[in-house]
């Protein structure tokens, strides 16, 4: 993303955001409230100094049968019965399940997406 007079050529940003994020931002941007129940966080103090920090402790995702949830460096993944577990500091790729080996941490994150999505609206398009 570029932005003159905010974003400096070739800055990358590694703090994790969310597209809820982007609305906050534009609404923010054009000088408009962002309701205080909204989800997204304006962006632009981040695009400012990106060693800002996270904007949020945990992201959550729930697509259709598809679940996410992440926090820190731990991304908990489903597509299906089964959760999967990431470390993306040393596996950025996603390529090694480690649910298996870290079953407490597992079940810990699945609790709270869990949590999370009981509190949740029911998808209007289903």
């Amino acid at each position: 993303m570029t932005w003159p007079g905010v974003t400096k050529p070739g800055t990358v940003i590694k703090t994790p955001v969310i597209a809820t994020d982007l609305t906050a931002m534009a609404l923010a941007a054009a000088g408009v409230a962002t309701p205080a129940d909204a989800d997204g966080k304006d962006l632009r103090a981040l695009l400012a100094t990106p060693s800002a920090g996270p904007l949020h402790e945990t992201l959550f995702w729930r697509v259709g049968k598809n679940a996410a949830l992440r926090t820190g460096k731990w991304k908990l993944f489903r597509a299906g019965a089964r959760w999967e577990l990431y470390d993306l500091e040393t596996d950025p790729s996603e390529s090694r399940d480690i649910a298996t080996d870290n079953k407490e941490l597992a079940k810990a994150l699945s609790e709270r997406w869990e949590t999370w999505s009981k509190a949740q609206a029911e998808p209007r398009w289903r």
